[in-house]
C-alpha cells in the first residue's frame, strides 16, 4: 500500500485503524519534521494535530471513541501541490481531478483533494462500501 504523504507517510503505512499511541510513536520516530500540537483542543472532536516546522502543512488524525484513526486530513500550502499530485498519481488510481483510490490489506480507501482559496486539503478515509 502506498500513500501520498511525501514526508509523512511512506509505502506500507496507513494510519486508519491504528491506535493513537501507535500513531504518536510512528510520528515521533519516523516523521521528526512534524510536531504534535496540543495547544488547540476542540472538545467536539477526538483528534491528533501535527504541524511541520515550516508551518506549511498540518495533519489532523481523527479518532473514534476507542482512540483509533477513522480518517485523516492533510492541509497544505499551495507550494506543496505539485509534489502531492505527483505522489497521488504514483501511488493511487486517479478517478477524476479530485479523487484517487488505493487498496491496503484488502480494503479500499479514497483520497479526496479539495482546493481552497489559500490552501488545499487531502482527506484519506475508507470507501463507504468497505464499512
Amino acid at each position: 500500500m502506498a500513500l501520498i504523504w511525501v514526508t509523512m507517510n511512506s509505502p506500507g503505512q496507513n494510519f486508519i485503524g491504528m491506535h493513537a499511541d501507535e500513531i504518536k510513536a510512528i510520528m515521533k520516530q519516523q516523521h521528526t519534521g512534524f510536531l504534535l500540537n496540543t495547544s488547540t483542543i476542540n472538545p467536539h472532536f477526538n483528534y491528533l494535530k501535527y504541524e511541520n516546522e515550516e508551518g506549511t502543512q498540518t495533519m489532523l488524525i481523527f479518532l473514534n471513541e476507542q482512540d483509533r484513526c477513522k480518517y485523516y486530513k492533510r492541509i497544505c500550502d499551495y507550494v506543496h501541490l505539485p509534489e502531492m499530485t505527483v505522489q497521488l498519481n504514483a501511488h493511487s488510481r486517479r478517478e477524476n481531478d479530485s479523487l484517487w483510490v488505493f487498496q491496503d490489506d484488502h480494503r479500499n480507501f479514497s483520497q479526496v483533494l479539495i482546493k481552497g482559496d489559500w490552501f488545499f486539503t487531502i482527506t484519506t478515509r475508507p470507501l463507504v462500501s468497505d464499512h
